[in-house]
């Protein structure tokens, strides 16, 4: 800034070799969902939530968004935020799912949603987060069509809404549907992509999530866990988990 009294009395950090760059947002977390979860007790998960906001920030994320998370655990997650470290939270909400489907065959803390009336319920209880936007599933299964798609009352409500929609999709076919309900964004990209799609999608954003890959190698690569940056940021159990044979077979 300019010459001013003020900042003779500011802190001053040596940033020799160093790089200052904006904070960085993540546009697709699932705060509430703890790594290995499934292998602690539901006490044990959550403990670690603040350890893992508190990383965002050591990390220089200073926002992220939350693209699927309960009511209740988004309020606990901004309680937290104000005890500690933490970035800005954003969430979309609700979660839409198809009954039967994805998320909720996987996840069944979500609640499906069939009818018209049940899209506006779950609106207005997600509202006192304030959300950006709606997140909509679309998927039919990566190994075959297993789950079924919203059904048209859904479709025409969905569509009807004047909330931005969010849609989780990843196949060509999925993409096609999900188009038809015009979305702010995707959350995924394609697994396959050609020029009639690149086309249809030039004008909407879509987050990569790229780096959920290349954390899939650490299996195969452990020896990145000893990395010192991943160890002062990760929580040892955690470290642990993901180096743990049988839990990687299990997962």
């Amino acid at each position: 800034g300019p010459p001013d009294e003020r900042w003779s009395q500011a802190p001053r950090v040596d940033g020799t070799g160093l790089t200052v760059v904006p904070g960085l947002v993540d546009c697709h977390v699932h705060l509430s969902m703890t790594p290995g979860g499934a292998f602690m007790s539901d006490e044990d998960a959550r403990s670690l939530w603040p350890h893992h906001l508190a990383a965002y920030v050591a990390s220089g994320v200073t926002t992220v968004l939350d693209t699927g998370i309960t009511p209740l655990d988004a309020a606990e997650m901004l309680e937290l935020a104000q005890q500690g470290p933490s970035p800005n939270i954003r969430f979309l909400g609700p979660l839409v799912s198809p009954i039967g489907g994805y998320v909720t065959a996987v996840l069944p803390q979500f609640p499906g949603t069939a009818t018209a009336e049940e899209l506006t319920a779950q609106l207005e209880a997600f509202d006192p987060l304030e959300p950006i936007g709606v997140k909509v599933t679309m998927e039919d299964g990566m190994l075959g069509a297993i789950w079924p798609f919203h059904n048209d009352e859904v479709m025409a409500a969905l569509r009807a809404q004047s909330r931005p929609l969010f849609v989780h999709a990843i196949e060509r076919h999925e993409f096609e549907l999900a188009l038809t309900l015009k979305p702010r964004a995707f959350v995924h990209p394609p697994d396959e992509i050609d020029d009639a799609l690149v086309h249809d999608l030039a004008h909407i954003p879509i987050v990569t999530t790229l780096s959920v890959y290349d954390a899939m190698l650490i299996a195969a690569q452990p020896e990145r866990l000893r990395d010192p940056l991943i160890q002062l940021v990760v929580p040892e159990v955690e470290l642990q988990n993901a180096q743990d044979k049988e839990l990687i077979r299990a997962s």
